[in-house]
């Protein structure tokens, strides 16, 4: 093995400080089970009907619910699947839960990567949810 010299330290500096940014902000594990996920699928949105948000999964094919964490530290669950309602295409439904688990609000309902309008949104859910 050779020297330690100037030259080979400088390109050790920049490579450990490239591993150490990809470990803090790297990709993470996708979380799939936790209190924010479970008090989703067990609560009701009032003003869209009286089924709970669970239930929207049962008509998904490879349906599965994931919680995350956004940049601004809002907590948000996701429902992501292949779901009969949106005729089988790649559907993902947003709810944000605010911190104490009191309030979900609905997020983004992508269907194809394409995002749905606000009332379109409402108007799919509140079908699905009577």
């Amino acid at each position: 093995m050779g020297k330690l010299t100037k030259r080979n330290i400088l390109w050790v500096i920049p490579i450990g400080i490239m591993i150490i940014f990809f470990i803090m902000f790297g990709p993470k594990k996708q979380i799939t089970d936790n209190a924010y996920i479970q008090y989703v699928q067990g609560s009701t949105l009032d003003a869209l009907g009286t089924k709970t948000l669970g239930s929207l999964a049962d008509s998904c094919e490879n349906a599965k619910w994931i919680y995350f964490e956004t940049s601004k530290n809002q907590d948000v669950v996701e429902l992501q699947g292949d779901c009969a309602y949106a005729d089988g295409k790649d559907t993902k439904i947003q709810f944000l839960v605010d911190d104490e688990r009191t309030e979900i609000r609905t997020g983004a309902m992508l269907l194809d990567n394409k995002q749905l309008t606000p009332e379109e949104r409402d108007d799919k859910l509140h079908q699905l949810l009577q």
